[in-house]
């Protein structure tokens, strides 16, 4: 089934869902922590809720306990050298099978360490012998995903046409063989003429894993449809769209004037989609929703952006809508849901913003 053939089914106001006032919490940190570039991850265990957190400063791994606020360990890791982290890392992974998963950007690599810090091997997703050259990307809103044998990771191409035309925006890796392939092409809605453009932060794809049935499901910001794949590597199609959505045209290239500020513009006049998420405690997926805003706020340099959450259950049924304005560092457990935000104004320390909900 094509990505590109759902068609919105109604153009009715969503439900709205009532949530709980947002509950804080804070984290003491290390000294020496970075308030930019660090990931999260929450990890479930027998006896603990934990925190994970990779500190991009002094390259150490933090593991919390979330009840107590303390911290169980911290573990080093090199930057420099053969068997190093290398420069940039964009992602991480713990698991339990003694094993953590780092992305390192420069390097277009999938790391492998123990839970000692020690290297274990290393899985290459910088590809240039393909379609085109690309530079492998990952975050919080598109973690690399591991299905069965293959793992998934989005290309970070531009989703504009160049003299090789349209790029493609997922890679898969086999990891039996080592064999990889360009998987999954831009939707339709980015098919537009060579003297066409979009913005950069319209062609990211979007991705979450839902660990209960083994699939990955991939959200494109301008397409009302989201994308499932499976263990087998097929697809399906489902929609999962705001009746507020109404689809703009591309720019035109004579439009760009290279001034940063006129392309942030050009990006808050579209209404778009956001980082998707699944919630395996209550089975549902979250979807973002960017309202455009208006060009009289625009105009005078007001730049705040009304957001929304969508939600669906399993089989991508609306449920309805809510308000929220926050990053993409979330996790769900519980109590609901969790937004990790670097506090700014108490140095050293993690704001945990947790609103509950039941639906």
């Amino acid at each position: 089934m094509s990505l590109y053939n759902c068609q919105q089914e109604s153009l009715e106001p969503l439900k709205k869902l009532e949530i709980s006032e947002a509950q804080e919490k804070f984290l003491d940190l290390d000294s020496e922590t970075s308030n930019i570039n660090n990931f999260y991850q929450y990890i479930e265990t027998d006896s603990a809720e934990i925190l994970a957190f990779f500190n991009s400063l002094n390259y150490k791994l933090y593991l919390y306990n979330l009840e107590s606020k303390k911290l169980i360990s911290s573990i080093p890791f090199e930057k420099d050298g053969p068997n190093a982290l290398g420069n940039r890392i964009t992602y991480f992974h713990y698991a339990h099978d003694d094993s953590i998963v780092f992305h390192s950007y420069y390097k277009g690599e999938l790391l492998v360490f123990n839970h000692k810090g020690k290297n274990k091997g290393q899985i290459p997703v910088k590809a240039e012998s393909l379609d085109f050259e690309f530079q492998p990307k990952s975050g919080a809103g598109f973690p690399p995903v591991r299905i069965s044998d293959f793992v998934y990771i989005n290309t970070g191409a531009s989703c504009n046409f160049d003299n090789s035309g349209q790029k493609q925006a997922i890679y898969k890796r086999n990891l039996v063989d080592g064999s990889s392939e360009l998987n999954l092409k831009f939707p339709i809605e980015y098919s537009k003429e060579k003297d066409s453009y979009w913005p950069q932060e319209l062609c990211n794809p979007y991705n979450t894993y839902n660990a209960n049935n083994n699939i990955m499901v991939v959200s494109f910001p301008l397409s009302d449809s989201v994308l499932t794949i499976n263990e087998n590597g097929q697809r399906r199609a489902f929609s999962f769209s705001s009746p507020e959505f109404q689809k703009k045209n591309a720019l035109r290239k004579n439009q760009l004037t290279g001034n940063p500020l006129d392309e942030f513009k050009h990006l808050l006049s579209y209404p778009r989609y956001g980082a998707i998420f699944y919630d395996p405690v209550r089975k549902i997926y979250l979807r973002k929703f960017y309202l455009e805003t208006s060009r009289e706020n625009l105009d005078k340099n007001i730049f705040k952006t009304q957001m929304k959450m969508l939600v669906a259950n399993e089989s991508f049924e609306i449920l309805g809508e809510f308000d929220y304005q926050g990053g993409d560092h979330i996790f769900f457990n519980q109590k609901g849901l969790n937004e990790v935000v670097f506090n700014s104004k108490l140095q050293d320390s993690l704001k945990i913003k947790t609103v509950s909900y039941a639906f």
